[in-house]
């Protein structure tokens, strides 16, 4: 994890990712595969959001955008999964308009099927259809997204005064893709009418050399909505999770703060 320092004598992290010192990608020994990285000091996000204490919030969330647009300043040379050795492999949807066809495959899903309302997978298609000229803009995008890129996955520390990002943690799901898979995900839970990491967040991810469409925030949210739909595809997810995430889509197609 490289540091430096603005002109304010503030530590800025230009790669917050926990430095690796070991890996083992095979079982081995009796052991799983494992990582083994840097012990870096400091809280997740989430409980640093919890404690409602709305200027260190701000703070934070503005170095996290900052984060996540350097991030984003690593490119390969065309979008998909990540393997293991780093190179891009298969993309997740192969052909035009990858969005609209991965929202077509959750909605064959007999899982997603059985969760969801008949009337909210008609209202998901013809959201998909509606948003598919849009979203044909960023379908070559082949920015590093991180793929999880919560609350949870953030670990933040007080320096100098100053709330801001220490480490994200957590990789297993990246890929080469657009941007707004991490925005909308960040925000997933962000309220208008009660807003906790917004404008902070997307002032800092500007200010980093990020760029912002002007529709960012609904783009982000249909993007993330990708997300929330195929985890209702999967076999084992609790009762209260699918009724959180079924209202959260929900929430989506209706352009409303999310439950």
């Amino acid at each position: 994890m490289r540091e430096g320092e603005d002109a304010a004598g503030v530590t800025r992290i230009d790669d917050p990712v926990p430095e690796l010192l070991d890996a083992r990608l095979d079982a081995s020994d009796g052991l799983p595969p494992l990582l083994v990285l840097r012990y870096v000091e400091g809280i997740s996000f989430r409980d640093l959001k919890n404690t409602r204490d709305l200027p260190a919030i701000a703070q934070a969330a503005a170095s996290i955008g900052a984060a996540l647009a350097a991030v984003g300043r690593h490119r390969y040379p065309r979008p998909g999964r990540l393997q293991a050795d780093g190179r891009v492999g298969a993309p997740f949807v192969p052909g035009p308009d990858p969005f609209v066809q991965f929202f077509d495959q959750c909605l064959a899903s007999p899982a997603f099927q059985a969760r969801v309302p008949a009337a909210t997978c008609a209202r998901i298609a013809a959201h998909a259809s509606a948003c598919a000229p849009r979203l044909r803009a960023f379908d070559d995008e082949a920015h590093l997204v991180h793929g999880d890129f919560g609350a949870t996955n953030i670990l933040v520390r007080r320096e100098r005064d100053v709330w801001q990002i220490a480490a994200i943690f957590d990789w297993e799901f990246a890929l080469s893709g657009s941007p707004l898979f991490d925005l909308g995900h960040f925000l997933r839970h962000e309220r208008a009418g009660a807003p906790l990491r917004e404008p902070a967040f997307s002032r800092g991810y500007r200010e980093a050399g990020g760029v912002l469409p002007d529709d960012w925030r609904t783009l982000a949210r249909t993007v993330d909505l990708t997300a929330l739909c195929e985890l209702l595809t999967r076999d084992e997810v609790p009762p209260d999770i699918v009724a959180e995430v079924v209202g959260m889509v929900e929430a989506t197609l209706d352009g409303r703060d999310p439950p």
